[in-house]
Order: C-alpha cells, then sequence, then structure tokens
C-alpha cells in the first residue's frame, strides 16, 4: 500500500476508492526546452503508471471488481491531466478507445508529443495576446523563442535519426533514418508538385479557368497588423482557421446548393495553409471551374468574407505562367 498516501489510505477503510490526482507540473511549458519536456514525459509516464499500478492493486485484493475496474480506467482516463500554476488544470486527451488511451498514457512519445503541442499553444497565445509578433516588431511569422525551440527540435530528431541504420529489403545498401527522412521530404514536394500539374492537364482537357483565391479572417482575429487599428479580441490564434473552415463548409453548402458541389467536373482545386507576419492563418485556395460558375462563387463569396480585402482572387493568366508557377512557393 506504498501508493497510497494516509488520507487516501483512510478513504479506503471507509470503502471508498481514492481518484487519481492530475500530476503536478511546476515549470512553465512554454518557457521550457525540448529537453525539459522531454523530462517532463518521463515523469508522466511514471506517474500515470503508478497511478493504474493503485488499481490493479484493489482488484488484486479483491476491494475491487473487474467491472468496477472497467469504471475507473474511464474516469481516470476522462480526468487525465497535469495540473499547472495556479491549480490550472490541462487536458490530455487522445481521443481513442479507453485501451488504447490507456496505453497512450503510459506512452513516452504520445505525452511528449501532449506536452510540446501544449507549450506550443500557450507560448504563441500568450504572444498573440502580448502583440510580440509581427506589426511593426521586429518578429515576424513567429518568435525568436518558437524559433530557438523548432530548431532545437529539429537538431534533436535529425541526431536520433542519424542513429538508427537501416538496409533495405531489395539491396545491401543500408542508409541511416536521416537519410530516408530527407528522401521522404524530396518526394512530399514531387508529390504536390505532380497533383497541381495533373489538376491544371484535367482542367485544360476540361476547358476550365483557374483562379488563384485568397480568403483570411476579419480584423479582430489578427493580433499585430501591420497596418489599421488592432482589435484582436480572441482566446487563441488558431481561432482564425477555424473561422475560416468554418466559413469555407458554408461556401461549399450554398455551392452545392445551387448545383456547383465540389468534384471533378464542377469546381475542384487545392488548399494551402498560410501565416501572415503576425502568425493569423489565411488561405489560398487554386480553383478550377468555369467563369460562370466562378461568378455564383464570388457571389457567396462576398457574402461570407464580407470585411474590407478578407477575400480575393486573381484568374490564371497561362500567357503568364501555369498553376504551379502560382502555387511553387506554399509547396
Amino acid at each position: 500500500f506504498s501508493h497510497f498516501d494516509e488520507e487516501e489510505l483512510s478513504m479506503l477503510s471507509l470503502g471508498k476508492v481514492p481518484p487519481s490526482k492530475p500530476a503536478s507540473v511546476t515549470k512553465d511549458l512554454s518557457h521550457c526546452t525540448p529537453e525539459e519536456i522531454s523530462g517532463i514525459a518521463k515523469d508522466l509516464v511514471t506517474y500515470h503508471a503508478k497511478m493504474l499500478e493503485r488499481l490493479y492493486l484493489l482488484v488484486k485484493i479483491g476491494y475491487l471488481s473487474p467491472d468496477e475496474l472497467d469504471d475507473h480506467q474511464t474516469r481516470f482516463i476522462e480526468n487525465l491531466s497535469i495540473c499547472v500554476a495556479k491549480n490550472k488544470r490541462i487536458a490530455l486527451t487522445f481521443g481513442l478507445p479507453n485501451g488504447q488511451s490507456l496505453a497512450r498514457a503510459c506512452d513516452y512519445r504520445s505525452l511528449k508529443k501532449q506536452l510540446i503541442k501544449i507549450a506550443n499553444d500557450q507560448r504563441i497565445n500568450r504572444e498573440a495576446r502580448a502583440a510580440l509578433v509581427g506589426g511593426r516588431t521586429n518578429q515576424n511569422y513567429c518568435s525568436d523563442q518558437t524559433l530557438r525551440f523548432r530548431k532545437r527540435q529539429e537538431e534533436l530528431s535529425q541526431q536520433a535519426l542519424e542513429q538508427v541504420y537501416v538496409r533495405r529489403s531489395d539491396s545491401a545498401h543500408i542508409t541511416t533514418l536521416a537519410e530516408i527522412a530527407k528522401d521522404q521530404e524530396r518526394r512530399k514536394f514531387n508529390h504536390l508538385f505532380h497533383i497541381a500539374k495533373n489538376l491544371q492537364a484535367m482542367a485544360d482537357e476540361a476547358e476550365l479557368t483557374g483562379y488563384f483565391v485568397t480568403l483570411t479572417a476579419p480584423g479582430n482575429y489578427h493580433p499585430n497588423p501591420a497596418k489599421g487599428r488592432r482589435s484582436y479580441d480572441q482566446s487563441e490564434l488558431r481561432n482564425a482557421h477555424v473561422y475560416l473552415q468554418e466559413r469555407w463548409k458554408l461556401l461549399r453548402a450554398r455551392l452545392a446548393k445551387a448545383g456547383i458541389p465540389l468534384s471533378i467536373s464542377t469546381l475542384f482545386g487545392m488548399r494551402f495553409v498560410e501565416v501572415h507576419k503576425d502568425g493569423c492563418a489565411h488561405w489560398h485556395l487554386l480553383i478550377f471551374t468555369t467563369p460562370e460558375r466562378f461568378d455564383i462563387f464570388q457571389r457567396y463569396a462576398d457574402d461570407l468574407f464580407p470585411a474590407h480585402r478578407q477575400w480575393d482572387h486573381v484568374a490564371i493568366d497561362q500567357d503568364k505562367g501555369e498553376a504551379t508557377s502560382y502555387l511553387f512557393k506554399y509547396l
């Protein structure tokens, strides 16, 4: 019973099972280095394993039945979180069935991934509220701190990949995982470029016109605009992307109702997400359709993106370059 403190042992004597407490994280994750986050993830693995071992012990001595164990495991997953400054709790979620979630709760890689996401979200949201990126600052697109964090992540990842050697099944050639990762990056670029070229070929065959469309969120989603009055009022920087997703969903629904569902025979293309200098997300779309259908698209876009310069478009002039020329910087 070394896994229980005196208060918890008292609860057990009264027939009550002590609830699992969230792990306390004393450091501000947004200021942690990748190495520090790795250490916290390892501590969480140990802590969660201890919490689950308590339940298994209670089953072993007959204090809990297997059905009761299932109920307590479910509550463990539902309440899985970390406790940070001022007793604020941040949920750890996996979105998986209980068995898989229990395994992830004790898996170092899964927990480290969650902690890195939490750290990045905390950092960029704090910077957005304080207008530390974009505008008239000397930090564009992301802060120097975020850039240092990301570079260190890549260095550690590169070091780990360089230490693992593999042999291809079809040859005696031995290479490192670092070389394979680099090759995959090239393949990803080639794959996207190939898709864009094929979309252009399909559009040419169907005699469709290409349009390059830009969608952005209204002013209150921009934490530090270069021009105009600052009116940022969002709790999270990613809300701009969520806003665009919701508006795009409405636009698609209106197009479908007008007989223009997204398909290779009516309207199709590609989407790329980019950020402004203050970190606010905006979308670039490559769309192929007829001028008549695009007129309808434009009418709905004017209604759903009504703010000044909230959306813009340009018809692709193939005398100046194909669609892939417009997209090259985003691939």
